[in-house]
């Protein structure tokens, strides 16, 4: 990149549980991939692993957007309503700026944003913030 190119940045965050055993899990419903394989590789190993399969798929996401941004943002949006574990689940979302929301997560906004229903029925819009699954 020169001085003066105009740039793009794409920051992702992601979670796993790697290689915590089963009795370790805190939230039912919760796995590990050392759940599903065994062994794992060392931790450096299969950390380099998660990561190089993260960047090849974000690389031909990215390119998909490059192609055709109206039609890989409809498929992205669409991937991920069909994928989020969190739709219909108690949640937890600890606010920016302090607070938090408890109720169930019912959708998400065409901006990513989290709607959740809370027990006394308010749909709230959370853009910022931390969330997690409770149990039960």
């Amino acid at each position: 990149v020169s001085p003066g190119d105009p740039v793009c940045a794409v920051v992702v965050g992601v979670g796993m549980n790697l290689a915590i055993p089963e009795s370790d899990l805190s939230v039912e419903g919760s796995t590990s991939l050392l759940a599903h394989r065994s062994p794992l590789p060392d931790d450096d190993k299969l950390r380099d692993m998660m990561v190089a399969a993260l960047t090849r798929r974000l690389r031909a996401r990215m390119a998909e957007f490059l192609d055709s941004p109206v039609e890989a943002a409809a498929r992205a949006r669409r991937d991920m309503g069909d994928r989020c574990w969190t739709l219909g689940r108690r949640v937890r979302a600890r606010i920016v700026g302090g607070g938090s929301i408890v109720g169930v997560a019912v959708g998400v906004e065409d901006d990513a944003s989290l709607r959740i229903r809370d027990d006394a029925g308010v749909l709230h819009v959370v853009s910022t913030g931390d969330v997690g699954i409770l149990a039960g």
